[in-house]
């Protein structure tokens, strides 16, 4: 009889006659944190659903080999049978949401665990989340949801953790919190598999690394070092000439964006979300807004586009702005990704040749929800710049995405700066930075 807490086994899955995982084995002892790597779309998401029984049992897929989560199988029992012994964390926070305020979510989570309700302050105090315990959850930044689920999901009764880009969204401060509360599960015997771009958070904590490319392990072993060669091997044949850090100034005069004086406040609020800002942002030029998650990045970019209307203030976009939000799946107008970049562009041309450019063309004739969020958020990008807008404003420049694709997108986005267009950003991601004009930073 085994004696691992989590056996995996020659495990397949395959979705539309793509296999997303082929024969992928490890095993897992109380205390052990397995980092799981690779590039977007190579079967990380995928692989964290299956051990969490969402496939096959909500998500369909055929799935193969075998699974032992403390001698219980989920490709049997499915999601509610084995909801005692795990805690998910999806990839898009917002699909954790399950109530309309933060309270409720605590509560009603406490309840599905069959928590006493007195857990709940101690969870509010140890995610810090007493500052928005009274808000709405649909008013929440990306970051703060991502607060939200952790906590949600820390209840009594997990021997498995699967998280799915926890640090993605998070501010530097936040990861640090994450950081603490991981090595405080890792000594309480708990076990995590955990899915991460952020390798030198987890260094020295991780017991063992699995390298996935198209599905395939490539790595399985307890050097950090090693699956870093792989993932390097990987991206070898992304160019480093942009990896200067020279700030780019656009010498163009012409203004796109001008932000006067810009206050605002949600319906039913008192308090302002932002005051007394300020923006110039001309033709050609990058500006990247920086900043602790919920201080008010995301309202200025949806401001910025005339999403939302100022309470005060004046905004003025010289020619036509879009907003690609933190979740890609709210922007996309077609089904297919070929139809939403190439069937949409100006250039027909261009539009291919951003697929190319964003390593999406083998992606071409592949419906867009069955996509990973990383290769959504490249596809909304594509589609953004095919489409010919002047100003695009970008929610999560490189969220999620590994090194490798986070250059293709920061080159693509530097690339299009040539070619006139403007880019208003809000990122957590330094390398953004130094390709940057201007950096806003908020409080």
């Amino acid at each position: 009889m085994s004696k691992s807490l989590v056996e995996v086994s020659e495990l397949t899955v395959e979705y539309d006659d793509v296999i997303a995982l082929r024969n992928v084995s490890f095993s897992l002892d109380k205390g052990e944190l397995l980092l799981v790597l690779g590039p977007s779309g190579a079967g990380k998401s995928t692989l964290l659903k299956v051990l969490a029984g969402i496939i096959p049992h909500i998500v369909q897929g055929k799935v193969r080999g075998n699974i032992s989560i403390d001698f219980r199988n989920p490709l049997n029992e499915g999601p509610s049978g084995i909801a005692d012994a795990i805690s998910y964390v999806p990839q898009e926070p917002w699909d954790g949401v399950l109530t309309h305020s933060v309270e409720a979510e605590l509560y009603i989570n406490a309840i599905m665990r069959g928590t006493d309700f007195s857990e709940v302050a101690r969870i509010i105090s140890e995610f810090r989340l007493e500052s928005i315990v009274n808000r709405l959850t649909y008013t929440l930044s990306a970051g703060e949801v991502q607060r939200l689920i952790l906590a949600s999901s820390s209840y009594g009764g997990t021997k498995l953790y699967l998280l799915d880009e926890p640090s993605s969204f998070l501010d530097h401060d936040n990861r640090k919190l994450l950081r603490e509360y991981i090595l405080k599960l890792l000594n309480e015997d708990y076990t995590i598999v955990m899915v991460d771009h952020h390798i030198n958070l987890w260094r020295d904590i991780t017991s063992k690394a699995l390298v996935l490319d198209k599905g395939i392990p490539v790595y399985y072993g307890d050097s950090i070092e090693e699956a870093e060669n792989y993932l390097l091997q990987m991206s070898d044949s992304i160019k480093e000439s942009r990896e200067s850090g020279e700030i780019r100034i656009s010498s163009s005069r012409e203004l796109v964006l001008s932000m006067d004086d810009i206050w605002f406040r949600y319906p039913g609020s008192r308090n302002y979300v932002i005051s007394n800002f300020n923006l110039k942002l001309f033709k050609s030029e990058l500006a990247v807004l920086v900043g602790p998650n919920g201080v008010g990045k995301t309202t200025i970019l949806k401001i910025a586009s005339k999403i939302l209307r100022p309470s005060r203030g004046r905004v003025h976009v010289n020619g036509r702005a879009i907003y690609i939000p933190e979740n890609p799946l709210l922007y996309f107008s077609e089904p297919i990704v070929y139809d939403e970049v190439v069937g949409r562009a100006k250039d027909q041309s261009y539009g291919e040749e951003l697929l190319k450019k964003l390593n999406l063309m083998h992606l071409s004739n592949k419906p867009i929800r069955k996509l990973s969020s990383g290769e959504r958020r490249r596809v909304a990008l594509a589609s953004a710049l095919a489409r010919g807008f002047n100003l695009i404003c970008i929610d999560e420049v490189t969220a999620g995405l590994d090194p490798y694709n986070a250059k293709l997108v920061l080159n693509t986005i530097v690339d299009a700066l040539s070619s006139n267009v403007s880019v208003l950003g809000a990122s957590h991601d330094k390398r953004l930075y130094s390709r940057a004009s201007k950096v806003i930073t908020l409080r």
